[in-house]
């Protein structure tokens, strides 16, 4: 290592070494005071605090080893779109003109499932065992006649007409990752922040631990995979990790609006003003 690299380093492990957090700073204890304040007074604040650890209370079912493998690693495919213009095998193009888009039906006690609401089919047919690691270099699952099963094993299917349909992957975007666990970790943090309940705060920590972790798969060596799917059968376009960020982050947003509990955009008000010296 040159020896200014190295001088570096060394000011970068110091830099970071004053400036670790070792106290709350935002949700100061000022703050705090004024929230607990107004639970004890206020029953809408009660009710915030009720709805924080309704929301966040699914996830203390898991074992620490269960929330780190509900994480994706890395390389499994993620999906923002079925088909672009032509999500439904079945419907074609009419499950966007009556649904608009995103149109799909899914939710986390069917994992992986996705139902399309004009035929109310369920795709794929097979129960996906997470997790694939094959990434873009894996080949899908191909239509065996017309009237075979549609079977996806985290790739994606190709079907009859040659069109490639990302089932497993449009869900474990959506769901999986919007949903349950940026969504989750929201929800236990902030359950946690009302309640002062350790298992929400230890929850989220155990989740944001694998989702930061560099080694999180054995293979790990990028950003992780994201695709929109395209009209090529083949291979979709990829996106770059600033795009995926992006995407990431403005879906998040978008989901925030669809949770209850203190972080939906319909209880923000409440919130502010639970926070609020007023």
């Amino acid at each position: 290592m040159a020896k200014g690299t190295f001088v570096c380093a060394l000011l970068l492990v110091a830099a970071g070494a004053g400036w670790a957090k070792t106290a709350r700073s935002y949700y100061d204890a000022e703050t705090m005071e004024r929230v607990r304040a107004k639970v004890e007074a206020f029953d809408w604040a009660q009710a915030q605090v009720e709805a924080a650890a309704d929301a966040a209370r699914w996830h203390l079912q898991f074992s620490d080893e269960e929330l780190w493998q509900f994480v994706p690693p890395p390389e499994q495919i993620r999906a923002i779109n079925v088909h672009i213009g032509h999500d439904c095998p079945i419907c074609g193009d009419e499950i966007t003109r009556r649904a608009g888009h995103y149109p799909w039906e899914m939710d986390r006690d069917r994992p992986f499932k996705l139902t399309c609401p004009v035929c109310g089919t369920t795709f794929p047919d097979n129960d996906f065992e997470p997790w694939n690691t094959e990434g873009l270099e894996g080949e899908p699952e191909r239509a065996q006649g017309p009237d075979g099963p549609v079977i996806d094993r985290g790739l994606g299917w190709v079907g009859p007409d040659g069109l490639r349909y990302w089932f497993v992957p449009y869900y474990i975007f959506w769901q999986r990752w919007v949903k349950d666990i940026i969504g989750g970790m929201e929800t236990l943090g902030q359950a946690y922040l009302l309640t002062g309940d350790p298992r929400y705060g230890h929850a989220c920590a155990v989740m944001m631990a694998r989702v930061a972790s560099p080694g999180a798969s054995p293979t790990a060596s990028g950003p992780p995979a994201m695709i929109s799917a395209s009209h090529s059968p083949t291979m979709p376009s990829t996106r770059s990790s600033t795009r995926t960020r992006r995407c990431s982050n403005s879906c998040a947003r978008r989901a925030s609006t669809t949770r209850a509990g203190p972080l939906s955009r319909t209880c923000s008000r409440s919130w502010r003003a639970m926070c609020s010296g007023a």
